[in-house]
């Protein structure tokens, strides 16, 4: 009675039967109750029992007991035994997300026990109940408060701290594919239209090789016909019209053969000249003719000529174009490369929180797993019953269908919702995510440009065979860590760039990943560096000077150089009424040319004239520049004064 007051629990008085048997079977009772929470075998409860003592059983009702050795040590023992084992696990359970707890097992196989629980129960108020089982009832009330209560709600935080991590993920990811997506998109676009463009440009240049081997045999017939007609050759000697066989004379008549002699030289110097004369003509006429066609031959070789040159020309700025489009595309090439296998390796993260989260979602909304809201609301029905029905013990009630069936009564679902919670799972959020973006996590193939890049195999320049569209949509592999596309490195294979050796006008990018399945390039690696020296502050006594870079970083060597000496040029300063007009790295002054120039002006300090303007009194510049010539920015202009500046 003592120990009932001082745990607050209503005692019945036994009404008869043998205190002892009574004691332990309402021992062994409470026993069996606690082993439907604890997870013990009830065979091996009753079994533990039994062993211990082979002892009698009474009724309440009747009154009769079967004497036998007393158990009562042996139940008390268990009872005790059993209590420890709740209490570790109080104290070690850690709700492991892989796992369910053992509290939680325990509650799972209590839940389609009830009537089993009721006729403990029943059992138990029968039996009457001890100070022990008093005790323990009340340790047991506590503890389902303490430890049972405690675990659902902590493992119920658990899968909502799960959740929301999934969905952050989801959502952060989300963000970055998405960029690295569009930046993929924009690579696709560029190295699509690049290979176009080299398609186009390999075109032209076999057309102009074509007409260029045209051209050049056009020139080489042209100019072989004016070869042949380059050296002129006489034409034959004409037959002359005399016979000079045809003298003969007679001896015997007087003076005849010197007659016809007379005769014959007269009629040979006759048809000499003719003969020659004609000769001539004849060759004259031959070699105007020929002259003639030599020179249309020798214009049509030189029209040939030029023409072959100009397509020569034509055909190697082609040809230089297409061979700067081939390094052009070989960059964009790489650029696109690069591009989707970032991309990839982000949508494998997307997907990769994805997959948690659907699986997490799974094993929320089903029974018999780790997060499984369904059987935490039946652990916390059964936990509540039972808390009920041992409270509901303390006023008096006794236990039995009664007592359960009133217990039931309360809004289980309720009472979860209000003490425990319910989980948000986000599913419209991580539905609206999914429709803002164009790529999911389902898919085995992509769609970027549309379009598909061909090359040729086997070449070793970059030749475009064809681009084919406008729906292309190359494979994808989610899997996070493999390789998303066949160029990119698995995440296993991801390399430095930190001992790739640039060249000597580029520098080592701040990200330094090669994505690429072939390893580290230049184009992943390296970028030329552009610290232009307007960005370096050079020292009191130097200023810039405009337009210097230097690869390597900026510095006092390359960006600045010394203030000039002002002090032997003369005239008046003008520096702070015009600044920036010409550069701080000159002297401006207001001088007095004579009619001369600013060039003039500044060589007789041995300096050099940076610009000249003329003045509208003191350092006011006349604003009517163009009136002389403004070459070498006005160095050159002639005025009696004028603003000259000088370094």
């Amino acid at each position: 009675g003592a120990q009932a007051s001082r745990t607050g629990l209503h005692h019945r008085p036994s009404t008869g039967g043998c205190p002892r048997t009574r004691s332990i079977m309402g021992a062994m009772s409470i026993t069996l109750l606690l082993a439907l929470i604890s997870g013990h075998s009830w065979t091996m409860v009753l079994g533990g029992v039994a062993s211990a003592d082979r002892g009698g059983r009474c009724s309440r009702k009747s009154g009769q007991c079967v004497d036998g050795p007393s158990p009562i040590v042996a139940g008390e023992d268990m009872l005790l035994s059993l209590k420890a084992t709740m209490q570790k696990a109080q104290v070690s359970d850690g709700g492991s997300p892989a796992e369910p707890s053992s509290i939680h097992r325990s509650l799972k196989s209590v839940v389609g026990k009830s009537a089993k629980m009721a006729a403990l129960m029943q059992q138990i108020t029968e039996l009457g109940a001890t100070p022990m089982v008093s005790k323990t009832i009340g340790e047991m009330v506590d503890m389902i408060e303490t430890t049972i209560e405690t675990s659902i709600k902590t493992e119920h935080d658990l899968a909502q701290n799960l959740t929301d991590k999934a969905v952050a993920g989801i959502r952060h990811f989300t963000g970055i594919a998405s960029e690295y997506y569009s930046g993929a998109v924009e690579a696709d676009n560029a190295w699509v239209a690049c290979a176009r463009g080299r398609k186009q440009c390999v075109s032209d240049e076999e057309e102009c090789a074509a007409a260029s081997g045209g051209a050049d045999a056009n020139k080489t017939t042209k100019c072989q016909l004016a070869i042949s007609k380059q050296f002129f050759h006489s034409v034959k000697v004409p037959t002359p019209s005399f016979d000079p066989s045809s003298f003969v004379c007679d001896h015997g008549a007087e003076n005849e053969c010197f007659d016809k002699l007379s005769h014959w030289n007269t009629q040979l110097d006759l048809d000499v000249e003719t003969w020659i004369a004609t000769w001539k003509r004849r060759v004259k006429d031959a070699l105007t003719q020929n002259e003639t066609a030599y020179d249309s031959a020798d214009a049509k070789c030189q029209a040939a000529t030029n023409i072959a040159e100009s397509k020569k020309t034509e055909c190697e700025y082609v040809q230089g174009n297409c061979t700067e489009k081939e390094v052009e595309c070989q960059g964009a090439k790489a650029r696109h490369d690069v591009a989707m296998c970032m991309f990839g390796d982000r949508l494998q993260e997307l997907c990769k929180y994805k997959s948690e989260y659907d699986h997490l979602v799974q094993q929320i909304t089903t029974t018999g797993t780790a997060h499984s809201d369904k059987d935490r609301r039946e652990e916390w029905k059964t936990a509540q019953l039972l808390k009920c029905m041992l409270i509901s013990h303390r006023s008096g009630s006794d236990f039995d269908q009664d007592n359960m069936a009133e217990c039931q009564k309360a809004d289980f679902e309720a009472s979860f919702n209000e003490h425990v919670g319910e989980l948000q799972l986000h599913k419209d959020l991580v539905q609206d995510l999914h429709d803002d973006v164009p790529f999911t996590c389902s898919q085995t193939s992509l769609k970027f440009s549309g379009y598909e890049v061909v090359l040729k195999q086997g070449v070793q320049a970059l030749i475009v065979e064809a681009v084919n569209g406008d729906q292309f949509a190359p494979a994808i592999n989610l899997k996070y860590g493999s390789q998303a596309f066949p160029m990119c490195a698995s995440h296993s294979g991801v390399s430095s760039c930190a001992s790739f050796d640039c060249p000597s006008d580029m520098v080592l990018r701040e990200q330094n990943v090669c994505h690429l399945s072939s390893g580290c390039d230049a184009v992943q690696c390296c970028e030329i560096a552009t610290p232009y020296c307007s960005n370096f502050v050079c020292p009191d006594d130097m200023v810039h000077v405009d337009g210097a870079a230097n690869l390597r970083g900026a510095d006092a060597a390359t960006c600045c150089r010394a203030k000039p000496d002002c002090s032997t040029l003369g005239g008046n300063d003008c520096s702070e009424a015009l600044p920036g007009w010409a550069g701080d790295h000159a002297c401006v002054v207001h001088a007095t040319t004579g009619g001369s120039t600013c060039s003039a002006y500044c060589a007789k300090a041995s300096m050099e004239c940076v610009r000249g303007q003329d003045n509208a009194g003191g350092c006011k510049l006349d604003p009517n520049h163009a009136r002389q010539t403004t070459e070498q920015n006005g160095c050159l202009q002639s005025w009696g004064d004028q603003i000259c500046a000088c370094a």
